[in-house]
């Protein structure tokens, strides 16, 4: 991973809630949720919530094995917001989003296994 040459350095994930939900009400399983994900930036030692120009997002939800260890890795597409529809035993997966400007990439992800 390589940071990037700018003040957007720093990247992070975040659930986002839509008005009036409560994050318990994600009933993973038989009936699956689709949530909303955004990227944020450190700008100016300040979260700010990530919006397309030069960089480019990319999505992937990684399945992981027994042991922690990427096992299939699926892309779910490009963009600063991506909608995810929470798999079958989340726990087992990790969200990840890639920030790219020319050959500048830095990676940011979250677990799926957080209460809902």
């Amino acid at each position: 991973m390589v940071p990037l040459e700018t003040p957007l350095a720093t990247y992070a994930v975040q659930r986002t809630f839509a008005a009036g939900e409560h994050p318990s009400s994600c009933h993973c399983g038989a009936g699956r949720k689709t949530l909303e994900y955004r990227a944020l930036i450190m700008q100016n030692d300040n979260w700010q919530y990530a919006t397309e120009g030069d960089l480019v997002f990319e999505w992937s939800l990684i399945r992981l094995d027994r042991k922690g260890k990427a096992v299939r890795k699926q892309r779910l597409g490009t963009g600063a917001v991506m909608k995810v529809e929470i798999p079958f035993n989340p726990a087992a997966y990790r969200l990840h989003v890639t920030a790219a400007k020319g050959n500048d990439v830095s990676v940011a992800g979250v677990t799926l296994n957080t209460p809902l």
